[in-house]
């Protein structure tokens, strides 16, 4: 397996890779989420995931003969600290379970490190348990808990 920095070659995978995440996110919850993701299409298109592409944050693919997954993040610049800010990652369902993306995270956490960065964090969904079992056994631990209501 070959991690590498994403290409705008690779956009149409990542759409693919997206939209199969959204799937997944959608059929966590009775609905509670789709508002949260009504501009979906929007933001994922391949238009925005060129965009992204070419930004100043990480963008990492992991390669098998195919793209098999892929992640992102960005450093947050705060007053008196750089965290980095691992904004989606995401393993081709056949690849599950492999250490790809352990391979994905271990390479941004590098990254972040390069960066000066002393801490990272991310953001994943109470009811993500598969999700919250893997950040915990790469030492993540959760900090608080984020509460929205619709109105």
């Amino acid at each position: 397996m070959i991690i590498r920095t994403a290409k705008q070659t690779d956009a149409k995978t990542i759409k693919y890779f997206f939209d199969e995440l959204r799937k997944y996110e959608l059929g966590l919850f009775d609905g509670e989420i789709r508002y949260m993701q009504e501009n979906w299409e929007e933001k994922r298109s391949i238009v925005s995931i060129r965009k992204l592409l070419r930004t100043k944050g990480r963008f990492l693919v992991a390669e098998e003969g195919k793209v098999i997954g892929f992640a992102n993040g960005y450093v947050v610049i705060g007053a008196k600290y750089k965290e980095g800010y691992i904004d989606t990652l995401y393993v081709s369902r056949p690849f599950r379970g492999g250490g790809v993306g352990k391979a994905l995270t271990t390479e941004l956490i590098k990254w972040f490190k390069k960066q000066g960065c002393k801490t990272v964090s991310l953001n994943t969904y109470l009811a993500n348990k598969k999700a919250n079992t893997f950040y915990r056994k790469l030492k993540f631990r959760p900090i608080g808990i984020r509460y929205r209501k619709r109105i």
